[in-house]
This record gives structure tokens, sequence and C-alpha cells, in this order.
């Protein structure tokens, strides 16, 4: 699972975390300054998450088991 959360610290922005559905545990994997309403989409799967950053770069992150 994927989704944007405010940044706590008060910089503004909006941190875009991902959450293990089996642990619980919490990963920041970016940060943004576009509103969540005027973002790109987040699209996860099973393994895999990717997003649009700011500066229009394509970030994938992908799980693998040890």
């Amino acid at each position: 699972m994927a989704y944007l959360q405010a940044v706590a610290s008060g910089e503004g922005g909006w941190d875009i975390v991902s959450r293990g559905y089996g642990t619980g545990r919490e990963q920041i994997l970016g940060r943004q300054t576009t509103p969540p309403w005027f973002s790109a989409w987040i699209a996860a799967s099973a393994t895999r998450i990717a997003f649009v950053t700011d500066d229009s770069r394509v970030r994938l992150f992908e799980w693998r088991s040890q």
C-alpha cells in the first residue's frame, strides 16, 4: 500500500509512504511539494510501487525477499 501524508515537521509538502500489509511497517519513499489533488497517481502492486516526482522523474521501488 502507498499513500501521501502531510510532512510532520512543518516544512510543507507531502511524504510518499509505503506500508507493508503483513508487517505494518511504514517507509518514506520520497517527498513532493505538489498538493495531492494535483499530483500524479501512485501505482502499487504486490511487489512494486511507482510514482512521479515533482521534477517529472519516475521512481520505482521493488520488494525482494531475502
